[in-house]
């Protein structure tokens, strides 16, 4: 089965994943590319249908986290951790061998950095490190790359930002971008897809819902037919004033988070009304569970 993943990064990690995608036969990528990080809170608005979305990093994931809130499948974002620092610091060793206390680098979290240099015996020297979140500009972390190059503390910048990677090449200084592996991105990939079955698996759950009133008046079928059709529901008339729902849990919990949703349920019904789901593998468990929640039901109110 193949899982679609909508992909957010930077032109710079597009290019590079489409060059082993065909590594992950069983993924359809979707890509999408921003200039800077803080262009994925809309670009998150805009993608194609898909089963779990991808950012390249923490930073465009932050940015757009209000968007990735709305979005009715799982999101993962790339971690920076230290096999990035490691894979960047050998790679730098062959194509620019610098001092370590020449380096200038932004870093998400700088006790990584000095995890590593610690594990290779790099006790005595330090880079320069600038611990970076979403709350600082970018202007910022140019600034200390290059007041650091143009008064010769460092001879090389080495930046997990694309924009702050172009920036300092278009001003002609020293820079390197930070290397994600190979394998982590596979790997982040991967769990991204694992992520989006167990989704599906879970919004796949059988769900049994019960609509109540008093015995002593039946329910419109009209209401019924509103509620059933807002979650994609089978019904059966149990009683004049009792009728089973059947449905999925990923359609109920779609609609139990709406709540404009739950108010037309319960709204213009000529008696009190209590409504309740559960969920299971199979239809005796979720059928129990309803009855369960239906038990704690009270009047105008949905229960699960």
């Amino acid at each position: 089965m193949i899982t679609r993943i909508a992909v957010l990064g930077s032109a710079n990690f597009i290019k590079r994943l489409r060059s082993f995608e065909h590594e992950l036969p069983s993924v359809r990528m979707d890509y999408y590319t921003y200039n800077i990080p803080s262009d994925a809170k809309d670009i998150v608005s805009i993608i194609k249908p898909c089963d779990a979305v991808f950012f390249s990093g923490s930073f465009p994931f932050y940015y757009a986290q209000e968007s990735v809130l709305k979005l009715p499948i799982p999101s993962f974002y790339l971690k920076q951790d230290e096999s990035v620092i490691t894979t960047t610091l050998l790679s730098l060793s062959f194509t620019h061998p610098t001092a370590i206390h020449k380096l200038s680098i932004d870093i998400i979290d700088p006790a990584s950095a000095m995890s590593v240099l610690e594990d290779i015996g790099q006790f005595n020297e330090t880079p320069f490190l600038m611990k970076i979140d979403t709350s600082f500009d970018l202007e910022e972390i140019v600034a200390f790359h290059t007041n650091l190059q143009k008064n010769g503390s460092s001879l090389l910048a080495i930046t997990s930002i694309h924009a702050v990677y172009q920036r300092l090449r278009d001003n002609g200084l020293s820079v390197v971008r930070m290397i994600d592996p190979k394998s982590s991105i596979i790997k982040g990939l991967e769990d991204t897809k694992s992520l989006a079955l167990l989704f599906k698996s879970q919004s796949a759950k059988i769900a049994i819902g019960y609509i109540q009133t008093i015995k002593s008046h039946a329910i419109s079928e009209d209401k019924v037919k509103q509620i059933a059709a807002s979650i994609q529901a089978n019904t059966v008339k149990e009683a004049d004033n009792l009728y089973s729902l059947f449905s999925t849990q990923g359609n109920v919990e779609e609609a139990l988070n709406n709540n404009s949703m739950i108010n037309s349920w319960l709204s213009s019904s000529s008696s009190p009304i209590k409504i309740a789901f559960g969920y299971g593998k199979t239809v005796i468990e979720a059928t129990q569970n309803a009855k369960d929640a239906l038990s704690y039901t009270t009047d105008n109110t949905a229960y699960l």
